[in-house]
């Protein structure tokens, strides 16, 4: 039997899907780039910056552009 504290909640699996997005972005434009991924990492940030964007909009903007054969950086 699992104990109520080592379960994650709804809220945290939530999040960490969100930001998974993300994640593989930066490791597929890492990989096709052939850039490191801290690279890839600090021209997201500054996309995000630059359009004063929150990290959920960059995620919808990945998931955006990957529905139509984009990037986003």
């Amino acid at each position: 039997m699992v104990e109520a504290g080592l379960r994650k909640s709804d809220s945290q699996r939530k999040l960490f899907g969100r930001r998974k997005i993300i994640i593989d972005e930066i490791e597929t434009l890492a990989k096709a780039h052939a850039l490191s991924e801290l690279e890839i990492v600090g021209r997201l940030d500054s996309h995000r910056a630059a359009n004063r964007m929150s990290i959920t909009k960059v995620q919808n903007e990945i998931k955006k552009k990957k529905g139509t054969g984009g990037s986003i950086v």
